[in-house]
């Protein structure tokens, strides 16, 4: 097998690693604290360690999985208040790209966002909920980007990669029992283009604690479907 082969085997080795890894953690097949021994992943998944500690790797910058020195990788487990912690950080964060957006606002900005609950919208009447998921993120974003402020872009990315990680542990991943968030998008929207400020804060943090509250829930109610390791 040529360099090139051997390449892509690899590649493609450390991807399906890392999806099905994920996947477990997402179906709740792995709890949170839960440690994740190269060896036993690699059993599981028929293939070498070598894959394995890549996926963990690639998991660990992402957020979902915690590499201990000389003890081992485990799955992140966050206490709530932790969790509550974040979501605060979180409003504040968002309230002030909320308030700098308005201040900068401009008729292509609103034309952006507009479209970006349309498709959301979309995503959701057509149940393709990865996708919606991606989208109500990226709505979060572009007020993020849309502010001008670069600092505080980052900073917003970083905490919904927090949020994101608690959210692929505890979520019970039921969009159907949720409010819709484009609901909310477009009436933060609608303060937005009438340049309240007030109402708009107001908004973007009831949005946030809700999603909080039904999170939170989701953690003291959570349980193993079945443990990924032990079958």
């Amino acid at each position: 097998m040529d360099k090139v082969a051997k390449e892509n085997e690899k590649r493609n080795a450390e991807q399906i690693a890392y999806c099905q890894i994920k996947d477990a953690i997402r179906n709740k097949q792995i709890l949170p604290g839960r440690k994740l021994a190269e060896a036993a992943l690699g059993e599981k998944l028929g293939m070498s360690r070598t894959p394995v500690r890549a996926a963990l790797k690639q998991l660990e910058f992402q957020g979902y999985v915690k590499i201990v020195p000389h003890k081992g990788a485990f799955v992140i487990e966050p206490t709530v208040k932790e969790i509550d912690n974040t979501y605060e950080v979180r409003v504040a964060l968002e309230q002030l790209a909320v308030e700098l957006l308005i201040d900068k606002l401009t008729d292509k900005k609103i034309s952006e966002l507009k479209n970006c609950i349309a498709t959301e919208q979309e995503a959701y009447d057509s149940k393709n909920y990865d996708e919606y998921d991606r989208i109500n993120r990226e709505y979060h974003l572009m007020i993020a980007q849309m502010s001008e402020n670069d600092v505080l872009y980052q900073y917003i990315m970083d905490t919904l990669n927090k949020v994101d990680g608690y959210i692929l542990l505890y979520d019970r991943n039921d969009p159907m029992n949720s409010p819709a968030s484009f609901i909310d998008h477009r009436r933060l929207l609608g303060y937005i283009c009438a340049k309240d400020v007030e109402s708009a804060q107001k908004c973007i943090a009831e949005h946030i604690h809700h999603a909080k509250s039904r999170l939170i829930f989701d953690v003291n109610n959570h349980s193993p479907v079945k443990d990924y390791l032990s079958y």
